[in-house]
């Protein structure tokens, strides 16, 4: 989907969403200088790695760009949510999950009415007050949080 939104147009412009996706794929070295940058800041973990591979193998695009600068953009198609299931398994139980939502503007769980703007994601918060505020995530490593 991020792929698809990254063109405000993309329902005139299918041709080149098709394009990307069967295009060449992203240089080693993009990855590894993603990779290296990212690695110097204090969350690094195997969700960037996973989130790397997604865009760059499957996507075969490194989108840097983040997901609040689509809040005020004029296009023709619906604006972006995306939505991931945080899944808790129980030994002696049923899955239970609950819904995350993100959009350019906020994110959040639904069924608990917890949101924070989009360009707040990631960072410390302390009974609902910002306590550090943490660089916006792009959306290579959100696509490692969850396939959006």
């Amino acid at each position: 989907m991020a792929s698809l939104y990254s063109d405000p147009q993309w329902s005139t412009n299918m041709d080149k969403a098709v394009s990307k996706l069967s295009g060449p794929v992203v240089e080693l070295e993009q990855v590894l200088a993603w990779l290296a940058e990212k690695s110097k800041e204090e969350n690094f973990s195997l969700t960037d790695i996973w989130g790397v591979l997604t865009s760059a193998g499957i996507m075969k695009q490194m989108d840097p760009q983040h997901l609040s600068e689509e809040a005020s953009r004029n296009a023709t198609n619906p604006y972006p949510i995306y939505c991931a299931l945080e899944k808790h398994y129980f030994s002696n139980g049923p899955l239970e999950g609950k819904w995350f939502e993100v959009s350019p503007h906020e994110a959040g769980f639904t069924e608990l009415n917890l949101f924070v703007e989009t360009s707040l994601l990631g960072s410390k918060f302390q009974n609902g007050v910002l306590v550090e505020k943490k660089p916006e995530m792009d959306i290579v490593r959100l696509q490692g949080l969850s396939i959006i």
